[in-house]
């Protein structure tokens, strides 16, 4: 019975994952000095409606708790929700450390996108579909869900690259496309912290190199 129920949750909170890939990967491309811009104010709004949620502030308070709470996780339990931050940063973060004379934007300006829209999201898809073998024991997370992260991962990478008129099937782009998403993946499977916060750094340090 627990395992009906958690395949629609993780199915509910990853379906925030895919929706940040399509609304913000095509303006990554096109205008990022907006993105930087654009997530500033975003983060901005969100700590006002948490404060009001986390301080109860009148109906306002309990309408947006009443909204988030169905898309928290044991990370959630204090008093703050942080999950939605760390998606948040974790897609913004790798932007802003980017420097805003490059373009086309480095492959690391995408990390966000890249290990939480794209490789996190397979992971878990996978991993709850078919995944059999668990990484360690009396861990949720298995092997055949952190490969298809990578695959995932290392694929969206090549996309990238392609739209940004950058020859990916150059050996050096290659590396740089299947190392930080081989590292992310398998940082994502293992680590029990915020992975929508650290996992994302781990994969912009890698890609820089």
């Amino acid at each position: 019975r627990s395992a009906s129920i958690q395949v629609p949750h993780v199915v509910l909170r990853k379906a925030f994952h895919v929706l940040s890939v399509a609304m913000f990967a095509p303006a990554f491309v096109l205008d990022a000095a907006f993105m930087r811009l654009a997530f500033a104010v975003a983060f901005a709004l969100l700590a006002g409606l948490e404060v009001c949620r986390a301080g109860q502030i009148g109906a306002v308070g309990a309408h947006v708790h009443a909204l988030m709470a169905p898309f928290t996780d044991t990370r959630d339990s204090g008093a703050l929700f942080l999950t939605h931050f760390s998606l948040l940063l974790g897609i913004a973060v790798p932007l802003w450390l980017s420097p805003a004379s490059t373009h086309p934007l480095p492959l690391s300006a995408y990390s966000g996108l890249v290990t939480l829209g794209v490789g996190d999201t397979l992971a878990s898809a996978i991993g709850v579909r078919i995944g059999r073998r668990q990484i360690t024991a009396n861990w949720p997370k298995t092997a055949e869900g952190t490969l298809g992260g990578i695959v995932g991962a290392t694929s969206f990478c090549l996309l990238l690259l392609q739209a940004n008129h950058v020859a990916w099937w150059q050996p050096s782009h290659l590396f740089r496309s299947l190392l930080p998403s081989i590292g992310a993946s398998c940082l994502e499977g293992v680590t029990a912290q915020l992975d929508n916060a650290f996992v994302p750094l781990h994969f912009y340090v890698l890609a820089a190199i």
